[in-house]
């Protein structure tokens, strides 16, 4: 597999490729959506449909999609979405169970159920990139 992801970037450093130029003005969907989202989550944690852990995930996921705590429209840097999303991430990998999972994966080479919301949270945000180039 990394022979592969050598081969082609190699390949596309043959061919010319340049990373685009980063993107400056993205408008956050910011507060407004994101006291939406949190209402969203709260009502389904209420309906138990959302364990507590599923509320701690998707309160952060929805953090980072709306672009933080800004005024909606404010246009943000690609960059600012790319710390906010980081720092988030390593918040999540902080989390007890997510931790637990991790450690069991470690031992017995498994893959524990709690990663699936690390997996969902890489999915979604990479999602919500692509969508915003």
């Amino acid at each position: 597999m990394l022979h592969d992801a050598k081969s082609r970037a190699v390949a596309l450093a043959e061919a010319g490729y340049r990373a685009p130029l980063p993107v400056t003005d993205i408008p956050a969907p910011g507060e407004s959506v994101l006291a939406a989202l949190r209402l969203g989550v709260y009502m389904l944690r209420q309906g138990e449909y959302a364990s507590d852990h599923d509320v701690t995930v998707a309160t952060h996921l929805a953090e980072v999609m709306c672009g933080g705590k800004v005024t909606p429209g404010t246009p943000v840097r690609e960059q600012y979405l790319l710390d906010l999303e980081r720092e988030h991430f390593l918040s999540l990998c902080g989390e007890r169970k997510i931790a637990g999972a991790h450690r069991a994966y470690a031992e017995d080479g498994q893959a524990a159920e709690e990663l699936t919301y690390i997996h969902m949270y890489v999915i979604i945000t990479a999602k919500v990139s692509d969508a915003i180039h």
